[in-house]
């Protein structure tokens, strides 16, 4: 712009681009999540979920777990060990 405008109409000019940009789909910069941080977000599921199936699969055989789930009546419970160990500590 040049010198003509006033500092107000160059700002006026400024925040309705702004706001029509937000406007657009895809554009919301509040909820933005760049791509790296969705594929670590991703990695982290993969990782859990790995987790959580070589744990279930080791409750199978685990005593302590049978004896829980039959006691409890459900068929998901584990005991304290692999329990932590589903939760990553």
């Amino acid at each position: 712009m040049s010198e003509k405008y006033s500092n107000r109409h160059k700002k006026r000019v400024v925040q309705e681009g702004v706001r029509a940009l937000k406007n657009k789909p895809g554009w919301d910069v509040e909820n933005f999540v760049p791509a790296s941080a969705r594929a670590q977000e991703r990695l982290m599921e993969l990782d859990q979920q790995s987790r959580d199936e070589k744990v279930y699969a080791q409750a199978q055989r685990c005593e302590a777990c049978e004896g829980l789930r039959e006691r409890s009546g459900d068929t998901t419970a584990l005991c304290e060990t692999h329990l932590a160990e589903a939760m990553g500590f």
